[in-house]
């Protein structure tokens, strides 16, 4: 189950660590700041589920996906 509101809190949390946190890290480096700004303007958060609980297998469906995309 996933809380949909948590969920949009969570994520702009997890974006702002790019700029608010890791740029801070390479203050004078900017080159590595715009690549840092890039991420945090072009990425997305995602939340994935699998609810089989029994049986699930979510990490070889996300390789699949990956190696045939």
């Amino acid at each position: 189950m996933v809380d949909h509101q948590a969920f949009l809190i969570w994520k702009d949390e997890a974006l702002k660590g790019y700029t608010a946190t890791w740029a801070k890290i390479y203050d004078g480096d900017q080159a590595s700041i715009d690549f840092l700004r890039e991420c945090h303007d072009s990425l997305f958060v995602m939340n994935i589920v699998d609810n089989d609980y029994v049986e699930g297998d979510i990490n070889s469906i996300i390789c699949s996906f990956i190696e045939a995309h």
